[in-house]
């Protein structure tokens, strides 16, 4: 298995043409060039101080310098955005609930923004319908190379859907490319997004996209990445690491449709998945149907572990990109154990959220177990956060896996 644990990674320069003069996003500076380096380096080096101070946990631990964004603005191909009574779409202030307009936001694609601002222009309309329809949320996801879109409105009840179809209607007249319109119905009280329930509107069930050499289908409520410019850093990444798998196992916990599963079946891995979004997994069983080296499972990953002990014998690298809130502690123990048991293995952890990782890290490292890397990507340009990608591997084999078949 070839493995780059060894390489650094040099910052890249954001490319020139997103150099321009600085612009505002919601009241916020977003800075280009020299400016956005220099707010970056200081980014990654607070974050790395507030929420990874251990340093006995990372005393043989590499910390990569940042990797930077390739686009500084129009690089959001995913949003979620909050809808008012009086058809205002925007975000929450923090700690309020007045929203602040986002539909010309130039962190969004534009093709995104444009959208947004003829349902701004739409959604007041059905005011007058006979039946009120009441928005919670929009989602917009946006297939950057063919512009290709995808729109899920969130609502709080089962609504009539002629009316939001001949909104979608009306936009593809102005070229808006939306082909795949979902009602999602969400009764909650609280902060959650979308609902269980999808309705279909319009046109195609899924919206595919193009992420490495793959076509991946994306369903109304599946996870995407919204900068998939560093999110294809990222996926590259994992693979450099894992190296070819002709003859090898691994795990994806926490898989979504199937991006990184992707990636490792087809450096020759033989996969087992888990995923908690029915909609997503169902999209990855149609994606792999004629692949005989996946095994998909839907669930929390946590409730999975006695069937993952199963597929977890013999195993070389295992995935984990969980949500914001990191990893359930049986999780984490469970890993902590393959590791001991396995130390020829490795364990790659994507995170949105250092402290997590931090957290987690602490569990899965034990006398036998450390974390060998840590790396940083800007994948929230002009944002307090970034993302991370952690290594862990058993100490002994350490010096093993860095020149096995090294690149």
């Amino acid at each position: 298995m070839s493995t780059l644990l060894d390489n650094e990674i040099e910052p890249v320069e954001p490319h020139s043409e997103e150099v321009k003069p600085l612009t505002t996003c919601l009241g916020q500076e977003l800075l280009t060039g020299d400016a956005y380096t220099e707010a970056l380096s200081s980014k990654f080096k607070s974050l790395l101080k507030n929420h990874l101070n251990l340093p006995a946990l990372l005393r043989n631990c590499k910390i990569h310098s940042w990797v930077p964004s390739p686009k500084l603005t129009g690089f959001r191909n995913y949003v979620k955005l909050v809808v008012s009574d009086n058809f205002d779409i925007g975000l929450y202030k923090v700690n309020s609930h007045e929203i602040v307009d986002a539909t010309e936001c130039p962190t969004h694609h534009p093709h995104i923004n444009f959208i947004l601002k003829k349902l701004k222009e739409k959604l007041p309309d059905l005011a007058d319908a006979e039946i009120p329809i009441h928005f919670r949320y929009i989602s917009i996801k946006l297939n950057p190379a063919t512009l290709e879109t995808m729109i899920v409105f969130v609502v709080k009840e089962m609504m009539p859907l002629n009316e939001i179809r001949e909104i979608v209607l009306d936009l593809n007249v102005f070229d808006a490319h939306v082909v795949s319109c979902y009602m999602n119905i969400n009764e909650s009280t609280g902060n959650e997004i979308f609902g269980r329930k999808n309705v279909w509107v319009f046109g195609k069930n899924t919206l595919k996209v193009k992420i490495g050499s793959d076509y991946l289908d994306f369903g109304p409520t599946s996870f995407m990445q919204s900068n998939l410019s560093v999110a294809e850093l990222i996926y590259q990444r994992i693979s450099d690491v894992s190296g070819e798998g002709e003859g090898c196992h691994a795990l994806d916990l926490y898989s979504g449709s199937g991006v990184i599963a992707a990636q490792l079946v087809s450096l020759g891995y033989t996969v087992t998945t888990v995923e908690e979004n029915p909609v997503a997994t169902e999209l990855a069983e149609k994606h792999f149907a004629n692949e005989k080296n996946i095994t998909i499972m839907t669930g929390k990953t946590e409730d999975c572990l006695e069937k993952l002990r199963a597929h977890s014998n013999n195993l070389d690298v295992i995935v984990v990109n969980p949500s914001r809130k990191g990893m359930n502690l049986e999780v984490c123990r469970f890993l902590q154990k393959t590791l001991e048991e396995q130390p020829h293995c490795c364990l790659i952890y994507v995170s949105c959220d250092l402290s997590s990782l931090g957290r987690d890290a602490q569990i899965l490292c034990s006398n036998d177990v450390q974390i060998n890397q840590i790396e940083a990507y800007d994948m929230f340009p002009h944002t307090e956060h970034m993302e991370w990608l952690g290594i862990f591997q058993a100490k002994q084999y350490k010096s093993m896996w860095n020149i096995r078949e090294g690149k």
